[in-house]
């Protein structure tokens, strides 16, 4: 099944302002930018070697790309409050109620299996909420938000306050530890070599480099170490390597995908990175001899005026770094198996959502839902397994109970197939929606998440707790720090939890799809004989 793009019926423009973002380096051919009908290739044509490093064709800037998306608005008041800029200190954020963590998707560090988001860096992410709410009230508990940003976006952002702090790998260099703070590595064996592809010339030292075509991210430490090292030649006499600029959506296996399809013949990585998905391209020959820099570091980034956050996430990093025994723990977890994690976190990872995408299209654009909104709804309710039931009665992937879907007001009367189930909760879904949340004043994901919250605690329950939200003097239609507050204090925990899981969790879809869809999209203009065997 090819993953299609549809209207999102209640999205508005904050989705494409953060997707036109986090793919923004596309090649200028698969952004359709070129000025002339030719299409250029990601790797430019091979220009005369003179005294620049660089090819002369640089990818489109965020900017270029930003100014395209006229009167970007605000997705809802919940991702408002996370994307907003704030640059406050760590008291700030546990007022705020969460924390915003920057991260990369589609690597071991943050991925999806079968729907569910999973990693080393989001295992880290869930221990530090927990260490964060210890000894806190329900109703004051604080959220740890991973928010996926391309890799070039990762320390921008965190200045510009989208974000709090970086949970990736991040190399430590002298260039970036100018524009952020550091927290202790949780890694600092890290040497990045020279990985080739068939076709490769033969190397025998880094010298061997001397006029041939790298290609990496601009982004990345390798950029910054390869011009140290053209600095070298220069001064040698030899000619400098030609940095070849890659895409800031590709990560390590995408990277190595077309390194060993003859796209490219060099590149450099991480030896952990490399050595990880060796098993799944053995075309690829690692030089581990070849060693661009020996013994780097690898920690999260805080900003330079943020000491009391960099403080906690140090003190939590000394039990979750390499040479602990958490760090080991999930360190081991995540990159002992390559191959099963190797098609976890490739397209084959969201399968389980992807099975059922018709259905939830077919019903999310019938009442008015963004199909991942159903995708993120349904994994809550039955971790996407059709026969999943429980105690109550409820039952299928929306966890639907009988009577409930044959209720006139739903009036479905088999609800044991996914796609009648689906249709029963979607339905039901979007009744309540519209006889109790459908108050003129109430932004659309505001109505979504109150039908969310209806759907789990019951709607004569929610109204309550509006009601009461008001007499407290705060705003009944609205649910985030509102009657979500109510709620945690009267309910407890698990219909706050619900909703906020199925938001992030419609997030972390978005992001994820979407990298997959420009991914296919990609390959297919690189590569379209490939392309087209694929599924």
């Amino acid at each position: 099944m090819i993953l299609r793009k549809r209207p999102a019926p209640i999205v508005s423009e904050w989705f494409a302002r953060q997707i036109s973002a986090f793919l923004f380096l596309l090649p200028l051919a698969l952004l359709g930018c070129a000025e002339s009908a030719t299409e250029r290739p990601i790797l430019p044509e091979q220009p005369k070697i003179d005294d620049s490093s660089k090819t002369a064709t640089e990818a489109p800037t965020a900017e270029a790309i930003m100014a395209r998306v006229e009167n970007p608005e605000i997705l809802t008041r919940e991702f408002e409050s996370l994307w907003k800029p704030w640059t406050g200190d760590l008291p700030g954020m546990l007022n705020r109620r969460h924390l915003r963590a920057l991260v990369t998707s589609g690597t071991y560090l943050f991925y999806h299996e079968n729907g569910h988001p999973k990693g080393l860096v989001w295992e880290q992410l869930q221990d530090l909420q927990k260490n964060l709410n210890h000894g806190r009230k329900t109703s004051e508990f604080v959220t740890v938000v991973p928010i996926p940003v391309p890799r070039d976006r990762l320390i921008p952002d965190l200045l510009a306050g989208h974000g709090d702090f970086i949970a990736t790998d991040l190399s430590v260099t002298p260039m970036r530890a100018t524009q952020v703070a550091f927290t202790i590595p949780w890694r600092s064996d890290v040497s990045e070599i020279v990985v080739t592809g068939p076709g490769a010339p033969k190397l025998e030292s880094l010298n061997s480099l001397s006029g041939e075509d790298i290609a990496v991210r601009l982004s990345s430490s390798y950029d910054e170490h390869l011009e140290a090292l053209n600095k070298k030649f220069r001064e040698q006499g030899l000619v400098p390597a030609r940095i070849r600029p890659l895409s800031e959506i590709l990560e390590a296996d995408d990277i190595l995908d077309m390194l060993t399809a003859g796209l490219f013949s060099i590149t450099i990585m991480d030896d952990y990175k490399a050595r990880f998905w060796a098993e799944a391209f053995p075309d690829a020959t690692l030089h581990e001899d070849l060693a661009l820099e020996k013994n780097n570091q690898l920690a999260w980034a805080t900003r330079p005026q943020n000491p009391k956050l960099t403080a906690r996430l140090n003190r939590f990093l000394k039990k979750h770094r390499k040479g602990s025994l958490l760090g080991n723990i999930l360190i081991r977890r995540y990159l002992r198996d390559s191959p099963q994690l190797a098609r976890a976190i490739s397209r084959e990872g969201m399968q389980n959502v992807q099975q059922f995408q018709d259905i939830f299209e077919q019903y999310g654009k019938q009442y008015g839902y963004d199909w991942l909104q159903v995708a993120a709804q349904a994994y809550q309710e039955s971790e996407l397994n059709p026969k999943a039931e429980n105690r109550s009665g409820a039952t299928g992937l929306m966890q639907i109970r009988p009577a409930t879907a044959r209720d006139k007001n739903v009036g479905i009367h088999d609800i044991s197939a996914p796609q009648s189930n689906v249709h029963a909760g979607v339905k039901y879904m979007r009744f309540l929606a519209d006889r109790y949340f459908s108050d003129e004043e109430m932004h659309p994901m505001d109505q979504w998440m109150f039908t969310l919250a209806a759907y789990n605690a019951g709607p004569a329950r929610i109204q309550k707790l509006r009601s009461e939200a008001q007499k407290r003097g705060l705003d009944q239609n609205r649910w985030v720090d509102n009657v979500e507050t109510v709620t945690a204090h009267r309910v407890g925990s698990e219909t706050v939890r619900y909703v906020t899981d199925i938001t992030k969790y419609f997030l972390g879809y978005k992001l994820a799809f979407e990298r997959h869809l420009a991914l296919q999209e990609l390959r297919a203009r690189l590569n379209p004989d490939r392309a087209q065997s694929e599924p």
